[in-house]
């Protein structure tokens, strides 16, 4: 096992582009991880107390497929929600009730894209959205639901695409290239990632914009971070890791212009965003001794979350989380439960609140008990469960996606489930969670439900 490193360098924090991120100052989350800093911070407080549930189904994600799709849920203005579910996106309007909690789900349309889509969907500041899917096209939706145009690019896109100020959007596929396109969807640049030449590579991670508008992006199996120009797409330098590891999530910009990203063997790195040298690094799997990495496995991590205060907290494959203090040292690591890859979320007031995917192979017992499934841990590392005690037909429930908050103590997330084991095809519902006030009790409400079939359909 080896020992783990600290490296310390000067991090310089400058400018380097007039095409600078465009920066998310509102409650909003409309994008993968709230920002297109990635930091998974989000202006509201979430629930501090016993929840109660609402639930309402999604979209059945593409049956045959020997996977589930992932799923994605982010809010835009006007108490909008959008799900990514499937091939299907749902744009919904939402209400809660101060005094029971309960929610109002208005469902304002649907578009279907008849192919599985595999993307966090991105909200425009005037409201259009941009999402891919499996076949390589890129769709930019207009407020109302109706397809502004598309782009094909040939190779299945898995990145949530990111904006700058200027409109700029960019995104990667899984031919191993990032894509800028002007508002009007014309091509601006493409940036060829490399790997080695046995394995194939990809993009299946995000895009991350630094403060001084640099696109960070990595594929797989490519051990190399690479830092583009938003203007020109060539690289302003490329930090290359140790042979036979390579970045394996999205990366994080902190405010200080640092970039955090984990690799295969369980290294946390922080860079420098202005010239690519190592600030210090920290073996994350040498703290975890019942944990062994495999290098050569193409696996993906959850992506961190950053607090305003710089604390960085992360989870690999197991059920523990990680809090790394700003200059690279270790503050505490805490067990949620018997999690793998655990979702996290960071709300205003500093505390996390933990999803995740029940360990079946390595508890084969205990994995109906989802107790642990909504966690909110503090940041002195303290975990409270919040999940209450519902009946089975919710603990079927296989994987619940990251969660966001919304309104006033309110979070939202979906659920993934097979009806038996690895089936053909899975079920996603809409998890609504928000804290239990008055008297009301989980076995007081009622599921708002609204069957897909009765939502309006949006034409391709």
């Amino acid at each position: 096992m080896r020992k783990w490193a600290m490296i310390q360098c000067l991090c310089l924090c400058t400018s380097l582009s007039n095409a600078q991120p465009l920066e998310i100052d509102s409650a909003d989350w409309p994008t993968f991880a709230g920002n297109f800093q990635r930091t998974g911070h989000s202006l509201l407080e979430g629930p501090n107390s016993t929840v109660v549930m609402q639930t309402i189904p999604l979209a059945l994600n593409n049956a045959g497929t020997e996977i589930m799709p992932p799923v994605h849920v982010v809010a835009g203005t006007e108490q909008t929600v959008y799900v990514q579910s499937g091939n299907v996106l749902t744009a919904n309007q939402w209400q809660m009730n101060q005094t029971t909690g309960e929610f109002t789900i208005t469902s304002l349309w649907q578009y279907d894209t008849l192919d599985t889509m595999t993307t966090s969907p991105t909200i425009a500041p005037d409201g259009s959205l941009y999402l891919g899917d499996e076949t390589g096209t890129l769709y930019t939706l207009n407020p109302d639901g109706l397809l502004a145009w598309t782009h094909d690019t040939g190779s299945p896109v898995c990145s949530s695409p990111t904006l700058n100020e200027n409109g700029t959007l960019s995104f990667g596929d899984m031919s191993g290239r990032v894509h800028a396109l002007d508002p009007a969807g014309n091509v601006l640049w493409i940036f060829q990632t490399s790997s080695p030449k046995q394995n194939p590579t990809g993009i299946i991670t995000s895009q991350a914009i630094t403060h001084g508008g640099l696109i960070m992006t990595s594929a797989l199996y490519d051990p190399n971070l690479y830092a583009l120009d938003p203007d020109q797409g060539t690289p302003v330098w490329t930090h290359t890791f140790e042979p036979e590891t390579w970045p394996c999530s999205t990366p994080v910009i902190s405010n200080n212009n640092q970039v955090y990203q984990i690799l295969t063997n369980g290294e946390l790195y922080a860079i420098d965003a202005l010239t690519g040298a190592t600030c210090w690094s920290l073996d994350l799997w040498a703290l975890t001794p019942h944990h062994e990495a495999n290098v050569h496995a193409p696996v993906i991590w959850p992506s961190p979350v950053l607090d305003p205060n710089g604390t960085l907290y992360v989870a690999l494959g197991g059920p523990e989380v990680y809090a790394v203090a700003p200059n690279g040292t270790l503050k505490w690591i805490t067990t949620v439960g018997t999690l793998q890859t655990p979702c996290l979320t960071i709300d205003a007031m500093g505390d996390l609140y933990v999803t995740g995917c029940p360990a079946l192979q390595t508890y084969p017992d205990t994995w109906l008990h989802h107790q642990w499934d909504l966690s909110r841990i503090e940041p002195s590392g303290n975990v409270t469960p919040l999940w209450p005690e519902f009946d089975d037909a919710v603990k079927r429930y296989q994987n619940f996606g990251r969660p966001i908050l919304v309104g006033h103590q309110a979070l939202l997330f979906v659920g993934q489930a097979r009806h038996q084991g690895y089936g053909p095809a899975s079920i996603n519902t809409l998890f609504l969670v928000s804290p239990a006030r008055d008297n009301t009790t989980p076995e007081d409400q009622d599921d708002d439900t609204i069957p897909p079939d009765t939502i309006p359909s949006t034409p391709r």
